[in-house]
């Protein structure tokens, strides 16, 4: 473990006349006339003059904040991004609750420095978060890809179901280009899921069709032998939400079941049909409750590993219902 020294640009409408220490290791202090002087005009537009040097950029996935104040906090971590990760919730629960003790317009917090206490360098704040990534030469498009790109297309266009999952797909794509906060990680994962519900959904309305005699048969004998058996019960509502939750798996509406049915139709390999389960299960226990520890789950099902560009495994898992779903309606 190392001690590591954060700086952060803070705003607000309400923050202290002169230094203060928040805690240990939390510092507040007016910035200096070298900083102030930095910035003078908008980087939008330079012949705007920005009274103080006081401004926002919003440009995802971070804000650019010039704000009047410094922020320093300090924390104990291994490497420069754990350092960083502590310190940025640090800062989120400290601005956060700000907020809601101060009205007026929100507190906003960007990083400017970062240092290692035993050692003399420090690093912009951003500069290490900036990837490079070689494009390679393109090979050439093949007509049959081509023709399912068009055939996909079609089938967003005129397919409600597979509008619906697109819509959830894209959102994910645009919301994943903005990742940070934990809130914003857990909307990316529902809408992955919502993706495949959609998916599930649609399909299934065929399935349950076609199963329909079968469903009201096993239906009917499983209430038959509830409704003899619920008198030797002692805990009836026990046995009343367990019947609930069997007549749902019996008419192929809980959504684990509906995965077994439509995967093998649409052509699902078993590794995504097994992956989209544990999806789906992580979403119904974790992310409805936003205080359980979720960090590791969250980096298995949104990290796309070392590669820029490689798809995350809940990207992964969605996007191939959508193709094996357009795919089965173009043919």
């Amino acid at each position: 473990m190392y001690q590591w020294q954060t700086l952060w640009s803070l705003s607000g409408p309400e923050l202290p006349d002169e230094a203060i220490s928040v805690a240990q290791n939390i510092h507040i202090r007016p910035r200096n006339a070298s900083e102030a002087a930095t910035h003078s005009s908008s980087p939008l537009s330079p012949t705007v003059s920005v009274p103080g040097g006081l401004y926002v950029v919003n440009h995802p996935p971070r804000d650019e904040v010039h704000g009047s104040h410094r922020l320093q906090v300090d924390v104990k971590a291994k490497t420069e991004d754990e350092a960083i990760s502590e310190a940025e919730k640090t800062c989120e629960r400290l601005t956060a609750s700000l907020s809601l003790a101060v009205s007026g317009t929100p507190y906003f917090f960007e990083l400017l420095r970062i240092r290692r206490v035993d050692q003399k360098e420090e690093y912009s704040g951003w500069s290490q978060a900036v990837r490079f990534s070689q494009l390679v030469a393109p090979t050439p498009l093949k007509d049959s890809k081509l023709k399912l790109s068009l055939d996909i297309a079609w089938s967003i266009e005129n397919n409600e179901t597979a509008n619906n999952a697109f819509l959830h797909l894209s959102t994910a794509w645009q919301l994943q280009a903005t990742s940070g906060s934990k809130p914003l990680q857990r909307s990316i994962l529902q809408h992955y899921v919502l993706c495949i519900e959609a998916i599930v959904n649609g399909a299934m309305g065929q399935v349950r069709k076609g199963k329909k005699e079968e469903i009201r048969i096993a239906e009917q004998k499983y209430s038959n032998e509830f409704a003899e058996n619920l008198g030797n019960r002692v805990d009836k509502a026990k046995a009343i939400r367990e019947a609930s939750t069997a007549l749902r798996e019996i008419s192929l509406v809980n959504m684990i079941p509906s995965l077994d049915a439509i995967c093998p139709m649409l052509g699902i390999p078993s590794n995504i049909c097994a992956s989209a389960k544990d999806l789906y299960r992580f979403r119904s226990r974790n992310l409805s409750h936003p205080g359980k520890k979720q960090d590791a789950e969250m980096k298995k099902w949104l990290n796309s590993g070392p590669k820029t560009f490689e798809h995350c495994l809940a990207d992964t898992v969605a996007r191939a219902f959508l193709l094996s779903y357009c795919q089965r309606l173009s043919r």
